[in-house]
């Protein structure tokens, strides 16, 4: 019976040919990031001059749930895909999660690599044509060691994948700190989940990977991120562009707390993306809200306008 099974070979990494980031073209960097909303009471209100229906209405009764969740300091908690950074985004997360917006964060574990980038070197994307043509794509040395190393690290002391991270960037005191979703969300006492997929990151390609941190840390994370989620009752979450990994992951997770008992039946889903994805109108906005009463909204539109529209019409409530 055994001569019928099928026999394996893997590929090493231990020979990979790695690069440095500074020989490396980034697309992206600090330079062109968003500045902080500016909120006064000369400021435009843009709700008010909505109409009262369709996604304008939609939007209405969401930025309501917000501020009534916030106000009764319920889960306010964020699901993202990694675009968010590449689009400069960042301080706006950052300036929301000082004002109280947010009380976890959830991403996916690209938003980890570009904000590690960010954080200790101001730039990040690479050039994925270009470089996957010479077999470089993936290989910028200084990205994955640091990562691989703080997710072993991280392993042996109990942290899940996003903290391992981000309690080694608060160590390293990298030069943009200020600028990094992980150091600025952590550093406040916001708990950050990081969703990895083997075989999905650059990391995981490199002579550094450490499998089994990776699997340890990204089910502490998964847990985690069921506690989050065993905490949405009457609360609010708000996901921005991951259309497969954060979707997947929120379905299970709520299948699981379900099963234990914890009550999340009632609470508000705001979902944005540039275009309409299946697994985030199913398995987040539709299918997990069915009791809710139609508490769950898609909208569509760039991330880099609507993500600035939606701070400044929450910010401009608090002031």
């Amino acid at each position: 019976m055994d001569e019928k099974f099928p026999k394996y070979e893997e590929i090493s990494f231990a020979n990979l040919r790695t690069i440095s980031i500074s020989e490396r073209k980034s697309k992206e960097s600090v330079e062109n990031f968003s500045k902080p909303i500016v909120v006064d009471k000369n400021c435009f209100d843009q709700l008010h001059s909505m109409p009262d229906c369709l996604a304008s209405k939609d939007l209405k009764r969401l930025v309501k749930a917000i501020n009534e969740a916030k106000g009764k300091k319920k889960e306010l908690l964020w699901l993202s895909g990694a675009h968010v950074i590449k689009l400069g985004l960042a301080p706006i997360i950052i300036q929301l999660a000082e004002n109280g917006f947010i009380t976890s964060f959830s991403a996916n574990g690209a938003l980890g690599i570009h904000d590690v980038e960010i954080a200790l070197f101001g730039k990040t994307s690479e050039c994925v044509g270009s470089e996957l043509e010479k077999g470089n794509f993936g290989t910028t040395k200084e990205t994955a060691d640091f990562i691989n190393k703080a997710i072993s690290k991280g392993s042996q002391l109990g942290y899940g994948y996003g903290e391992s991270i981000a309690r080694a960037l608060i160590a390293e005191n990298p030069p943009y700190a200020e600028k990094s979703i992980l150091c600025s969300l952590f550093i406040r006492g916001v708990p950050i989940t990081l969703h990895t997929i083997p075989g999905a990151e650059v990391n995981h390609i490199h002579p550094s990977v450490n499998d089994a941190a990776i699997g340890i840390t990204a089910m502490r994370d998964f847990r985690r991120f069921c506690s989050f989620v065993s905490r949405l009752e009457n609360g609010v979450l708000l996901g921005w562009g991951s259309a497969v990994v954060m979707p997947e992951v929120f379905l299970k997770s709520i299948s699981a707390v379900r099963n234990l008992g914890y009550l999340v039946n009632d609470f508000y889903v705001g979902y944005f993306d540039m275009i309409f994805q299946y697994r985030p109108n199913e398995n987040i906005v539709n299918r997990p809200t069915a009791g809710s009463r139609n508490k769950g909204f898609y909208f569509i539109g760039h991330h880099e306008i609507m993500m600035p529209l939606l701070a400044s019409i929450l910010l401009k409530k608090e002031h």
